[in-house]
């Protein structure tokens, strides 16, 4: 029956629907990754990176000249200090290095003591004097992550604060004065799977105010904190994802010419002949059987119709099944009622009806 054959069409239509899904699904799966793998490439490549750290810290300790208010000798960091009564200062720089990889660790750190006169407005600097306190002492470690020094040194402070005195009492300056302590740290990390190395070249200031007299000194401090880095291309990431962006991209081409091909298939124009056909099947599907092979039209008196109506007139008339069998797809149909030995036939031409298309799917 025809009601077979309209099962088969609808699902032929809704499987084709499914695979036009399906590869579209597909389609944007891959060229989602492609797209990712392009961005990997040229945008944001995999990189090995070797990240380096310097931090520093001071600390320091004041010890009093003999006096009779103060029951102790040494006052601890953070305070006011009268200056007169300073003796020296204890001071300690602690350096730490740090890096991501084990890296070749080379340098060498300095602590020098700057005296400055400044001018009264205090922004520029009117003499400067540099004195070096402790001389360069390098340093060198291999295969290593973490490296760290600690350096003490003791600051003769009426050294530096009468010196400053007698060039401001020299040129009748009563600006403002200071001492700077610099720990100055030079240093390069290497590690082999990298062309550059990491460089420092970093200071740690404690700064102490000179020639105060009536008023409390504060020391302050500038401690250090650096981090840098080297990177290089991850050859070996970089070479997959080129070879995972033009398999895909190759991929995500062909999905898109199968949907392409899909969709014009689906969207292709109805002929004539397919659209008359499909009307008297669907409007007559309670009338007609699909048969798979024509009986031999030799053996009957043929009557022609001109119409499908005029045969399915004889149907009325007689209460005979129309017999329908589509000898060339899309080209030619039979559709026939036998009564005794005549043959009622209707034919369903292509040629006779013209190639034009005239509907869309």
């Amino acid at each position: 029956m025809t009601i077979l054959k309209n099962l088969q069409n609808r699902f032929a239509s809704f499987h084709s629907t499914i695979r036009l899904i399906i590869l579209l699904v597909l389609f944007v799966f891959v060229f989602a990754i492609s797209l990712n793998s392009f961005v990997s490439i040229f945008f944001s490549p995999s990189e090995y990176k070797l990240v380096c750290e310097e931090n520093s810290n001071s600390s320091y300790s004041v010890k009093l000249k003999q006096n009779n208010f103060y029951e102790t000798e040494t006052l601890p960091q953070g305070m006011n200090y009268i200056a007169s009564l300073i003796d020296e200062i204890d001071l300690s720089f602690e350096y730490l290095f740090s890096s991501s990889e084990l890296v070749q660790l080379e340098g060498e750190y300095t602590i020098d003591a700057i005296t400055r006169v400044y001018s009264d407005d205090g922004k520029n600097i009117l003499f400067e004097k540099k004195e070096n306190l402790i001389e360069a002492t390098p340093f060198s470690k291999k295969k290593m992550a973490d490296y760290s020094f600690l350096q003490d040194v003791v600051i003769d402070y009426d050294h530096f604060n009468e010196f400053a005195k007698q060039f401001k009492t020299s040129y009748y300056i009563t600006s403002n004065s200071d001492l700077t302590i610099v720990l100055n740290v030079k240093s390069s990390a290497s590690n082999k799977n990298y062309k550059k190395s990491v460089d420092f070249d970093s200071s740690s200031i404690v700064t102490i105010p000179l020639t105060e007299r009536t008023i409390n000194i504060s020391i302050g401090s500038d401690d250090l904190h650096e981090e840098r880095n080297v990177s290089q291309l991850n050859i070996p990431v970089l070479i997959g994802h080129i070879l995972l962006f033009l398999l895909s991209f190759a991929t995500a081409l062909y999905l898109l010419s199968k949907v392409i091909r899909l969709a014009l298939s689906m969207m292709r124009e109805k002929t004539k002949y397919e659209i008359q056909l499909n009307r008297i099947l669907k409007e007559n599907d309670s009338i007609i059987a699909n048969v798979t092979n024509n009986i031999q039209f030799s053996d009957y008196q043929i009557v022609e119709t001109d119409s499908f109506e005029e045969l399915r007139d004889v149907h009325d008339n007689l209460g005979s099944p129309i017999l329908y069998n589509e000898i060339s797809e899309g080209k030619k149909a039979y559709f026939y009622i036998v009564h005794g030995n005549i043959l009622y036939r209707y034919v369903l031409s292509y040629d006779e009806l013209g190639e034009e298309q005239v509907e869309v799917i």
